[in-house]
């Protein structure tokens, strides 16, 4: 809102890029530890993004490559300095000192963190095994918000994930 929409990009490519990580960390949870213990070089080698994102879109089945598109368009317009980056702080070709507002930039910003924040913390709820009955509550109901919204917004159907028997054993803990 404050007219920093570079410095946007840049968080919510960091956004994506952790919940690449943590989506690919569901898939095999040994490789938390390896990664956790692995020095710059190796962490480039083994689980820089393109890894990630082609790992993710194997298991998906998807063959677009998207992931790795959005995040390169995400490291082209604001993480590195480019020319079609220029666009984030100088929309009329002069560059703006300081922030400024404008509306198509705001939408979009917005609208590409409300399709990846209720996914990716879908998929950050899925690395505990053991909560507190109150994060279990939260957990429901926050599922139950998913399945109104993705339908709602990508016509996604979630009704496959049971959320009246997670609140009706909250209500035994």
């Amino acid at each position: 809102m404050a007219g920093y929409y570079q410095s946007s990009v840049i968080l919510q490519r960091d956004i994506l890029e952790t919940g690449f990580l943590l989506d690919f960390f569901s898939i095999d949870q040994s490789k938390i530890l390896d990664w956790k213990k692995s020095n710059n070089k190796q962490r480039s080698a083994k689980y820089r993004p393109s890894i990630i994102g082609k790992a993710l879109d194997n298991r998906d089945g998807f063959k677009e490559r998207k992931r790795e598109q959005i995040y390169q368009r995400m490291c082209e317009y604001a993480a590195h300095p480019t020319y079609p980056g220029i666009k984030l702080v100088a929309p009329k070709g002069l560059a703006n000192i300081g922030p400024f507002f404008d509306t198509k930039y705001l939408k979009s910003l917005i609208e590409e963190l409300a399709m990846k924040v209720p996914f990716f913390t879908l998929i950050y709820l899925g690395h505990f095994k053991r909560l507190p009955s109150g994060f279990l509550k939260i957990q429901a109901d926050f599922l139950d918000k998913l399945k109104t919204w993705s339908q709602k917004y990508f016509k996604l159907d979630l009704s496959h994930i049971d959320v009246n028997s997670i609140k009706e054993w909250v209500k035994l803990l």
